[in-house]
């Protein structure tokens, strides 16, 4: 995708959260926004922890992110684009189903729990390579 192509969806995401909170009291389009955008927050903050303990610049490039996992699995990239991006779906689903049972306080330990269970899944499939 590019620098232009992903700085272009974040503006995107952060205007279109911006608009549909001024219209709503609830919080609810930030929690969508933040749900959706955890895989990349975590793994933004794991680079960032692993960069810290190896003494190296922040800005050091590493093949250590997601979707290098999945490459080194033997997954194709279309293959890894579409198996992050239904996660990405299925969370942000799972987050409107919550919001809309009113159960507010269910959707961060639910995405969180959802994310883990991903993450464990997919690093058994990596020693397995």
């Amino acid at each position: 995708m590019g620098d232009s192509g992903s700085l272009f969806i974040g503006f995107l995401l952060s205007g279109i959260t911006i608009i549909t909170c001024q219209k709503t009291v609830l919080a609810s389009p930030f929690i969508i926004a933040t749900i959706v955008l955890v895989i990349p927050l975590i793994d933004t903050v794991w680079a960032v922890i692993r960069r810290l303990r190896k003494h190296q610049g922040l800005f050091h490039a590493d093949k250590e992110h997601i979707h290098h996992s999945f490459l080194k699995a033997g997954f194709s990239q279309k293959t890894t684009t579409l198996i992050l991006c239904s996660f990405t779906l299925t969370l942000g689903g799972i987050s409107i189903l919550l919001l809309s049972l009113k159960t507010l306080w269910a959707i961060f330990p639910v995405s969180f729990f959802l994310t883990g269970c991903f993450w464990q899944y997919f690093k058994s499939l990596l020693k397995n390579v």
